[in-house]
């Protein structure tokens, strides 16, 4: 799980909810304008700066970007099959 925190920045959470065990928690290096983007969707959504907002973070490399271009439509598959 990754949190933002308005001051701080970017904080991933090895498993579980994060809580009392600190050693299980490693700062993510958060670029300028993720964070400027970040803020809006605070500012969007009324998130007080005071709370943490759980971030979802999808991370493609190139070939898998000119995969997904190139074939879209083999890309589509039932994420809820075997439910």
């Amino acid at each position: 799980m990754v949190q933002h925190e308005t001051g701080n920045g970017l904080y991933a959470y090895q498993r579980g909810w994060p809580g009392g065990n600190v050693h299980m928690v490693e700062k993510m290096l958060c670029p300028l304008d993720v964070h400027q983007k970040l803020c809006k969707l605070r500012f969007d959504y009324g998130i007080s700066e005071s709370n943490k907002m759980m971030v979802f973070i999808s991370l493609a490399t190139n070939e898998m970007t000119r995969y997904m271009s190139m074939y879209p439509e083999v890309w589509f598959m039932d994420c809820t099959a075997g439910m």
